[in-house]
This record gives C-alpha cells, structure tokens and sequence, in this order.
C-alpha cells in the first residue's frame, strides 16, 4: 500500500470498519475455547493446472473431491488465516449479528468507539434540525403533550393507567406543560469607539454600511508570526485582509511595517514571518511537522523584530518596540536596542522617561563616565530639534516619519525616498543637566542599562505577540496539534483561520475578518492596554450611562466560573478549569486549568491552586484587593449536591485567606476591624455568593402566545424567577462558622430574597432556545451587614440583570450568548485542553516537546499514604496530583519550597507567577478567546 502512495494513516482508516447502530447480540467467555464457540470452516480447493482443466473437460481425470471441513475457535481462525495472534485470547467473544448467512462473532479487542462522524452524519444532523425547528416554540409542546396522550392510551388497552405503569420507579408524568409569568430583563447598552450597537434579540453587528464600529480600547500588536496551511496566494490575500481589518476597528499597528500592500500581505513581512506548511491533504500533516512550522516561524519572527536582522529598523534610525515586565510585575512598553550580533541571544530597552530616564552609560573625552539617555536630533530646515526616543516613529502606511507633539503624531518633512534618513536624524546622548553628546564626544560605544539575556529570561520581554495559522480545514487533529504547541509549550497566544471557511463567505468578507478581530483583540489584552471590542454599561438613574455590569462594578468584586471535563475509559483524568473577570464589565478574562484523577470532587490542593491564582490574576490586574466574590459553578448534578457544596465552600475560603495573608501579611489593612465576623476585609470573611449554573437539563421555556415570540421563541433575557419555581426548591448555606446551630439560624437571612431562576438570556435561531437554570446556594452578599462600603446588597433583580448582562461580554461573540463568559470560557479552555492533554501525558504517540525534552505532566502520588478510594471520601484530601515534569525538576532544584499554585499550571505562559513562584502580570491572560 505505501508503494501505491498511501500513508500510515490512510492504511490505518482502510483497516477499520465502521458499523451504526450496531448492538450486542451475544457473548461468550473465551475466544480460544471450543466448548464455548467453535465453528467449521471448508478450505478453498486447491487450483488446477491447465493441463488438469483440460484433463477434466476430457473426461481423462476426475475432480479432486473436496477438502474436509476444519474445526476452528476465533483465536484459531484469526491465526492461521489471517496472521493475527490475539493479545486475550481468554477475553469474550462479542456477537453483533447477522451478515447474510453468517453470524458475527469478534474478539472483545478488536472493537473500539468510534468517535468521528459517519458519512451520513451531515444528513442526519440536518434532519434532525429540521425537525426540531419545525416543531419549535408552542409546537414542542402540543407534539409534546400528543406523545405523552399516546402513552396514556397505550397504558389504557392493558387496563392499566399512567401512574400505574411508572409508580414502581418511583415516578410521575404531568402530561399538560406548566405556565409561568416571565419578566424580560432590560438589555445593556454596548458603546463603540463612534457609535453604539443596535442590539436585536440579543445580536448586533460590529459594522455598519460595511463601516467598522471602532473598538473604544484596542489591542496594540508590536510583533506577530504567521504559518499557513495553503499556498501563497491565498495566505497573503487572507492576511492582508484580516490585517486592514484589524486596523480599521483600532488595532493599532506598533510594528513600523506596512502589513499590507494592494490585497497582499506586505513583501517585507512575507520572508521574514511566514513559514509555509503546504500539504495535498490536511491529514498528511503530522503534529510534529506543524510543531517545527511554529517554532520556526517563532523564532524568524524574534529574529526580525527583536534582533533586527534584516537591518529594517537600523536603516530608518528607529527601533522595534514591545512589551516588557518591570521589577515590580507590572508591564511596560519599551523600544528595543538589538545587539550588533544575533547571535548573542540579548537585547537592550529603552523604558520611557517616567519609569527610567537614563539608557545609556558613556565614557567621554573629560574622563568621566556619564549617566545618559539616547535622543533623537532631527534637523528639520535646518534646525536641530531633539525629540525623545519614544515620540519618534516611522509611519510605514504614509512612507514617512514622524513625531509627537502634544499628543498628536505630525508628518516630518523629509521622506526616505526623497532624503537619505541618515542625513537628517542623528541618535545623541543627553546629560541630566540637559548638555547633549555626539558620537564625536564619546570614547567607544555607549554602554545600554537595561540589558536582557532574552534566551536566558525570555519571559521579560514579549515577542511574538500572537502567532497567526491559517488551515486548510477545520480538522480538529490539526486545531489540537497548533494550541498544544502555543499555549502549552511555547506559552504565546494563537488564532486560527480556516481557508475553507473564508472561502465560503461570498462578500461578507468583512464580517468574517470583524469576527477574528474580536477575538485577536481579546487575546492581545492585558494590564498594560485593557483592551476590549465594546464598553459595556446601564442607564441608571436619570437615564445616565454608568459603565459597567450592574452590582459588580460598585467595589473590586471577584467573579469566578468554575467547570469540569471528564475523559472516559481507564486511567481517564478530570480536566478543572477557572476563569475570572478582570474588568468590571467582566470582558478581560484570565484563565487557569487543573488536571486530576478523574473524580466527581475537585480535590482539595486543585481547588485552592485555581482559586487563589485567579485572585492573584485579578490582583495583578487592577491592584486592588477583592472585596466580595461572586462563584459560579457549572458540571454539577443533583447527586452529592450538598456534599459538593460544603467542600468547596470549605477550600475557597481556605484559599483566599492564603491570598490575603500573603498579600498583606495577615494584617487587616481596615483601621476599623470588628475582629472574625463582619469585616468585609478580613480574608475568612469575603461575602460570598455561590451560584450553580445548570446547563445541562431537559427544562424547555417557550412563549404561551405566538405574538410575544420572535422565531418560535422567547425573546432574549427572559427571566423566569421567584416562589412560583417549586421545582427547584431545596437550597444549601454555608457559612464560616463552626458552629452547625449558628449556621443553621444564619441560613434564612444569608439566602432573603434570592430564589433560583430560569434565564434564556441568547436569542434563539433555530429550534427551541435551551435556557439555564441558576440555583443560589449562598448569598452572604445579601446581608447587610456583610456589604462592604460604598456597595449595595445582592438582590434578586441585581443578580439576575448581573448574569444577563455579562452574556453580552462574551468577547469573540457579537450576540448574548447562553452561559456567562467566565464559564463559557472555562469550557472552552477545558475542551481545548482535552484535546491534547493525552498528549502531555505520554498516552498518545506523538508528545510535543522543545529543546529535544519532551513536555509531559506526570502524575504525583501522595507521599507515605496509602490511597483507598474506595474507603474514603475525602478523597481529595490525599489523592495525588499532576505537575509539568520541567516544574518538578525546578522543584527539585530550588533551595526553598516552591507554591503549588505556580508548580502545577498547565499554562505557565499565561499565569501570573515568576520562576521562583513570586506574583508578576502575564503578557497576556485570555488562553482560549
């Protein structure tokens, strides 16, 4: 087969069968066993010669008569007519029916789920949603209500009712649907840079007659590398595209480089950004040739922009700028001087003026060395001007340089094509008492501050921004492959582009590259730009916007959303991951993700890790502390759900109390503490709200009257809430007291006036919208006496519009979407990390690596205990836990003990740690817009 030009894996998919809807008929216990199954099997006659063929037409010879028919058991006949010995012979033996006149019967090993789609999967789906969107709306629930009238009948000819045919499972069926009164909840109002968005059931656009609507804060992109899946043309007609989109809504390019010329991405860029990965077929492409495609175009594109190794900076007499971390863990934008060889492997910055004025040390001709910063001499008509580093740049869109002058950029009057740049601008060295250097005044070469050994400490300074990868389709083993190498290995952000998908926009081009703009400018944020598409506020009193989600932005208020993901089968794990909101319009999102032995719980150090590293994102961030939380929980059942609750209640007070004491020392920092109970600053104390968000569940809201539907459906922010939801009746409490009877007597007034509600807070499109069930378990944020100053009391009304607010700050998404972000995000990033984590583990074949050390996360078993699952069910209290091998190691390593919430990140790049485990910003913390 490999001589006719198949490879591995095509040989591999002709050597699987797929069979639907197949079901097991049978089993016996041994394949090897005649006396549980055996079966005859007649050999094939030998073949005759052509002298016997024509012997037997003769009549000369007669024909052989037939072989005897052999006896054989399944290991037997895969054996000899096959040459396959089995690995269990001693496993069962499976029957999945009839084919023609023989029975089926296979080794138990032979079979395995198949995951992917079958041929007629597209077809089937179709149908499916054609059905269901035929019977949406008030049509569910008259073919809801006709199956259920059917059954009654049935029940009826045995002589039986409904409820006797169901009371022996300890059930009832209320055939007629119930009726509720609903409230739809205001919508917010979304501010762009020159307008506001035209919001419709939920669902705006982010251009108008074509016309981008600005982003109020956008991303700044200082470098990039692009690898692409297709040939050429179509990269640099892609790119080109998405690039003057992302400028047209803000995105403002800091990398001096015109990023696109008449359609096509620049030639500057083209040899020095790209690296091409062309393959007939996508599913050619292995992992570990896109893991060299990115690594290579990673380090072309520090070549380029760090070191400078085409010369484009140092002919036009500017340098590249990014992103770098002060001392302190806050970030800054610098302009970078490159070595004069690459290969030295360190850069020197220029910070501004407010946060180092001096760049250079130089020796001058008095003796004497002298602490300097480098200016800009521009001779302007024959006038000497001099201009700071960081007000000078070159427009490469306009072909000419420029300078800032009261804050606004102003053309030069010279242009490279016309002067050489050498003639009119000089780089001097400008003493603190204002006397200025020429090369000439200076003995050797001026010697930079702050230098960085960028191979060595390459988390100082950021290059590349973003990695961009086009694909060829939306094959999900190539999605898998790209963000196991960005987001786990190298730690930079990505985004991919599927050329299939481009292709079939047919002149809405624009909203495509608007819709991956979004998500770039979501990606690209942090503590430095606060970048977000769209502001987001309320009208409050008087009708005046107040920016912000309702409730959250009156005080630093954590907003945490938890998920799980589980694998299936043996040895499977529990992917636990977290996001926070950032902002108080809860847009920036950091992320953290877990991994643990597969268990219902999240075990105890996991928990605390997520928790309190999102705390330090959030810290970080806005340096302030967190004066209330408010957690949202999702993967959740009704089984254990008390059990559930009381453990994680117990771990994230447990782990905000580590936040705190860390942060300040253990000291309340509020003169007037009233000691354990009641201050909002004490770390034990934080009021929480713990809300479970239900997604996953059979309950179905639709409008009573066509004439209050839009597409068979209820309008976007329906709320259904209040006394009148009996069904979800029974609620948890908690509280930080040891005392059960104190807590019970608590448990009243900790939940007064927060009943669970149903909300659809997306506008449906097809079918009948699946809205979310919220149960509030705990509200310590509706006690007064808990609320800390300047803040009000959670309500109700607030925690709904709080919830459907924040579906509208889904980042990569102009629509509301159905769950909060901080947990649509968490999903994302779960399944994300489910897609490769096998990999991680050294499970799969292919395990991503660098620097020839493969990168794998390796299971921890708790020291000098025996672990009994069975008998425990603290479990997490002493179950192990998985750490990066090369974190081990630098535990290994470290003369002191390293924090668990910085050893056991799965995304080191994007977590708010140093190596040695103090706090400092990511470059950026969104993994998964």
């Amino acid at each position: 087969m490999r001589e006719r030009g198949k490879s591995d894996k095509d040989i591999a998919r002709m050597r699987v069968e797929v069979r639907k809807n197949v079901r097991l008929r049978d089993i016996r216990w041994a394949a090897d066993d005649p006396n549980e199954y055996s079966f005859e099997v007649t050999p094939r006659a030998p073949r005759r010669n052509a002298e016997e063929e024509r012997q037997g037409e003769e009549g000369e010879a007669p024909p052989p008569p037939p072989p005897p028919p052999v006896v054989h058991t399944v290991y037997s006949y895969f054996l000899e007519h096959h040459g396959i010995r089995l690995r269990y012979p001693k496993m069962p033996l499976i029957n999945i029916g009839r084919r023609g006149p023989v029975q089926e019967w296979f080794p138990i090993e032979f079979f395995t789920q198949a995951f992917g789609k079958t041929r007629d999967a597209t077809e089937k789906l179709d149908a499916a949603l054609r059905y269901n969107d035929e019977h949406a709306g008030t049509e569910s629930v008259e073919q809801i209500e006709s199956l259920l009238g059917r059954f009654g009948s049935l029940a009826s000819r045995s002589g039986r009712t409904q409820e006797d045919l169901l009371r022996p499972y300890g059930m009832t069926l209320q055939i007629e649907a119930q009726y509720f009164k609903a409230n739809v909840l205001k919508e917010p109002v979304l501010r762009f840079e020159n307008g506001r968005a035209s919001i419709s059931n939920g669902d705006w656009r982010l251009a108008e007659n074509r016309n981008a609507l600005g982003f109020p804060s956008p991303a700044d992109l200082f470098s990039f590398a692009i690898v692409s899946m297709v040939d050429e043309r179509k990269t640099s007609e892609f790119f080109a595209g998405l690039l003057k989109r992302m400028e047209e809504h803000g995105i403002e390019n800091k990398t001096s480089v015109a990023l696109h010329e008449h359609g096509e991405l620049s030639p500057v860029l083209s040899p020095v950004v790209l690296d091409q990965l062309v393959a007939r077929d996508s599913s050619a492409l292995t992992p570990d040739m896109i893991q060299e495609a990115i690594t290579h175009s990673y380090s072309r594109a520090r070549n380029f922009f760090l070191y400078d190794s085409s010369g484009y900076y140092r002919d036009r007499m500017i340098w590249s700028r990014t992103t770098y971390k002060e001392k302190d863990g806050r970030l800054s934008e610098v302009l970078v001087i490159p070595p004069p060889d690459p290969e030295y492997g360190k850069v020197a910055v220029i910070r501004s003026k407010d946060i180092e004025p001096r760049t250079h040390l130089v020796d001058t001709k008095e003796g004497q060395d002298q602490e300097t910063r480098i200016m800009v001499s521009i001779n302007i008509r024959g006038h000497n001007d001099l201009v700071d580093p960081f007000d000078f740049r070159y427009a490469a869109s306009r072909g000419c340089h420029q300078i800032r002058n009261q804050g606004e950029w102003q053309n030069l009057p010279f242009r490279n094509a016309d002067v050489p740049v050498h003639d009119m601008v000089r780089h001097v060295y400008q003493l603190e008492n204002g006397r200025v250097l020429t090369t000439d005044d200076i003995i050797g070469e001026p010697k930079p501050f702050s230098v960085v050994l960028v191979e060595e400490d390459s988390a100082v300074v950021e290059c590349p921004s973003i990695i961009f990868v086009l694909k060829k389709d939306d094959d999900k083993a190539n999605y898998a492959a790209v963000k196991a190498v960005t987001n786990s290995i190298i730690g930079v952000p990505s985004q991919c582009a599927a050329a299939s998908t481009f292709r079939r926009q047919k002149g809405k081009a624009e909203q495509y590259f608007s819709n991956l703009a979004i998500k770039v400018n979501a990606k690209l944020a942090s503590s430095l730009n606060e970048a977000r598409a769209w502001n987001t506020g309320y009208l409050g009193q008087g009708e005046v916007f107040e920016e912000g989600i309702p409730w959250v932005a009156e005080v630093p208020t954590l907003v945490i959303g938890v998920t799980t993901s589980s694998g299936v089968g043996q040895n499977a794990i529990t992917m636990v991951c977290g996001s926070v909101g950032l902002d108080t319009g809860c847009m920036q999102v950091a992320q953290d993700a877990r991994t643990q032995a597969r268990h219902e719980l999240i075990h105890s150090s996991v928990l605390k890790d997520i928790i309190k590293t999102l705390a330090i994102h959030f810290y970080n961030h806005i340096r302030e502390l967190p004066q209330r939380l408010l957690f949202i929980r999702d993967g959740l059942s009704e089984g254990n759900l008390d059990r559930i609750f009381q453990h994680e209640m117990k771990y994230i007070r447990s782990a905000l109390a580590d936040f705190f004491r860390e942060q300040r020392g253990g000291a309340c920092p509020d003169p007037e503490c009233i000691g354990a109970r009641g201050c909002p600053r004490c770390a034990s104390t934080v009021p929480i709200t713990y809300v479970l968000c239900q997604s996953q569940h059979n309950v179905r809201v639709v409008p009573a009257d066509e004439r209050n539907a839009i597409k068979n459906n209820v309008f976007s922010g329906t709320c259904i809430g209040g006394t009148q939801l009996k069904m979800l009746s029974g609620t948890v409490a908690a509280s930080s007291s040891k005392d059960q009877e104190q807590e019970q007597e608590q448990q009243e007034e900790q939940q007064a006036g927060l009943d669970n509600f149903i909300l659809t807070s997306h506008g449906g499109l097809k079918g009948t919208s699946k809205p979310v069930i919220y149960r509030v378990l705990l509200n310590e944020n509706g006690i007064a006496k808990r609320v800390p100053r300047g803040a009000s009391e959670l309500s109700q009304e607030k925690l709904q519009r709080c919830i459907y607010h924040m579906s509208f700050q889904y980042s990569t998404a102009t629509k509301a979407v159905r769950l909060p972000p901080v947990i649509g995000y968490s999903k994302k990033a779960a399944d994300s990390l489910m897609m490769y984590v096998n990999n991680l583990r050294g499970t799969r074949d292919w395990i991503p690596g660098v620097n020839n050390e493969p990168v794998l996360i390796q299971y921890l078993p708790p020291e000098g205990e025996d672990h009994d699952e069975q008998n425990n069910e603290e479990v997490d209290e002493r179950e192990g836990f998985f750490m990066r091998r090369e974190m081990h190691n630098l535990q290994a390593n470290a003369d002191n003990e390293l924090p668990s919430a910085y050893l056991c990140q799965l995304l080191p790049g994007f977590g708010p740690f140093k190596e040695n485990g103090d706090w400092t910003v990511p470059f950026h913390h969104h993994a998964s817009a």
